[in-house]
This record gives structure tokens, C-alpha cells and sequence, in this order.
């Protein structure tokens, strides 16, 4: 019974993370499904793609009607990342756990960082047709093999991605990023499960519908918090994130 409490707090958590930051869910969900649960980094992975995908889902519904969702940006990013999103899944299958947790640290240091700079002191985007257009394909691979790679639904990096390379407002990128963490998140597990990954699929679920239902809270949370606030609770959530994935990976 206290197991069953802990993951449907957890889940709710995280959830509320995702709904409210647009992004957070895989790199809460992935240390949570391996401590709670025991699970092997590659269980994990797999099971958080599942955890974002739902409360992307329920995040995403929640967003319709803001005018925050980015539909064609967030529809073109998310399709040019399939391939990366594959590519990043089958070499995460070629690497140690120590390996692959020690890069995912690394990077949520390196997003962290990039979060917290001045987006407004950037120079203005090029908004020539090709260089949008290059960017567009470059970031959008870039997040669909970081996403497959570490099995995460990749919105701490691609909050950052709209906020730098497009200049979207953090609510916008945070709106438009569920949608992108969706269809990304759905190809990486997808592909996760005919490699053979197996999971304890009713502790997931349980995992997976409280973060759906933590979701609901966290659009008016976003509406009420500023952006700046928002900004630096997602920095500041990485930072803790990757310094305990590093105690744990080397303890």
C-alpha cells in the first residue's frame, strides 16, 4: 500500500511539472520509475516515455484554447524529429547505463545553464525562408535523437529550442512543447518496445494516471507563477536532477 502511495504522489508530481512547464516530465519520471521501482536505466527510460506521453496528452487539452500551443511550429518540430527519435533509441541500446546516465547529467547542466540566460539580449533570428527552415530541421533532429537516446520526452530541450531559436514567450514554448513531446514520445516508446524492453506494466500505469491527473493542475499554475519564476524553477530543477543522477550512477 505504501508503494502504491508513493507512486501515485510521484506521478501526480510530475505531472503537475509537465503541465505547468511544458517540459520536466521524462527527467523526474525517469530517476523516480528507477528508485521506486528498481528499474534497469533502459526500464526506466521506457517506462517514463509513457509517463510524459500521457500527461502531454492531458497537457496538451488542457492548452487548446489558451492561444499558447504553436500548432504548426510545434506539429513540424515534432514530425522532423522522428528519425533523430530513432537513430537516438538504437544507440541508447549500444552503450553502458554508466555511460548513458552520465551524459544525461551532463546535459541537463549544459539546458540548465542555457535556460537561464537573457533570451531578450539574443541577437534577432535570421527570418529568411531557408535559414528558418535549416534551423527548424537541425533542432528539431538534434531533440529527436537526444529524446531517443536518453528516453525522455525531451522538453528541457526543446523549451530552450523555441525560446532562443524562434523567440516564443516561456508560455508558448511551454505550450507548444507538449505537443512536440507527444508525437516524439510516442515513436521513442514505439521503437523502445520491439526492441524487447519489458516493464511492470501496472506500477507504470498507476505512475502514468496520476501524472495525467497531476497535469490538470498545472496549466493554472503556469497562468498564475511569472515567466521569469517559471524559468528558473525549471533551471533549478535540472541542476538537482543531474546532481543526483551523478551521485547515484558513480555511489
Amino acid at each position: 500500500m505504501l508503494e502504491i502511495a508513493e507512486f501515485l504522489i510521484a506521478g501526480a508530481l510530475i505531472g503537475v511539472v509537465v503541465g505547468a512547464l511544458g517540459a520536466g516530465g521524462g527527467i523526474l519520471s525517469l530517476p523516480a520509475l528507477s528508485i521506486l521501482m528498481g528499474l534497469s536505466a533502459q526500464q526506466a527510460s521506457t517506462g517514463s516515455l509513457i509517463v510524459v506521453g500521457l500527461s502531454s496528452l492531458v497537457a496538451l487539452l488542457t492548452r487548446m484554447k489558451s492561444g499558447t500551443i504553436l500548432w504548426r511550429e510545434g506539429a513540424a518540430f515534432g514530425l522532423l524529429g522522428l528519425v533523430g527519435a530513432q537513430l537516438g533509441v538504437r544507440a541508447s541500446f549500444l552503450v553502458s547505463e554508466r555511460v548513458l546516465m552520465t551524459a544525461f547529467a551532463l546535459l541537463l547542466l549544459a539546458v540548465s545553464v542555457a535556460t537561464l540566460k537573457d533570451k531578450h539580449t539574443a541577437p534577432a533570428p535570421d527570418r529568411s525562408p531557408a535559414k528558418h527552415y535549416a534551423v527548424l530541421v537541425l533542432a528539431s533532429t538534434a531533440t529527436g535523437m537526444l529524446t531517443g537516446f536518453f528516453g525522455v520526452g525531451g522538453g528541457f530541450i526543446i523549451v530552450p529550442a523555441l525560446l532562443f531559436i524562434f523567440h516564443t514567450t516561456m508560455r508558448e514554448a511551454a505550450g507548444t512543447s507538449v505537443l512536440v513531446m507527444l508525437i516524439v514520445a510516442i515513436a521513442s516508446l514505439i521503437t523502445r518496445l520491439d526492441g524487447g524492453v519489458s516493464l511492470p506494466w501496472l506500477s507504470v500505469g498507476l505512475f502514468a494516471v496520476a501524472s495525467m491527473a497531476g497535469a490538470l493542475l498545472g496549466k493554472p499554475i503556469s497562468e498564475r507563477v511569472p515567466e521569469r519564476t517559471l524559468s528558473r524553477t525549471f533551471a533549478g530543477m535540472l541542476v538537482v536532477i543531474a546532481i543526483i543522477t551523478l551521485i547515484r550512477t558513480y555511489a
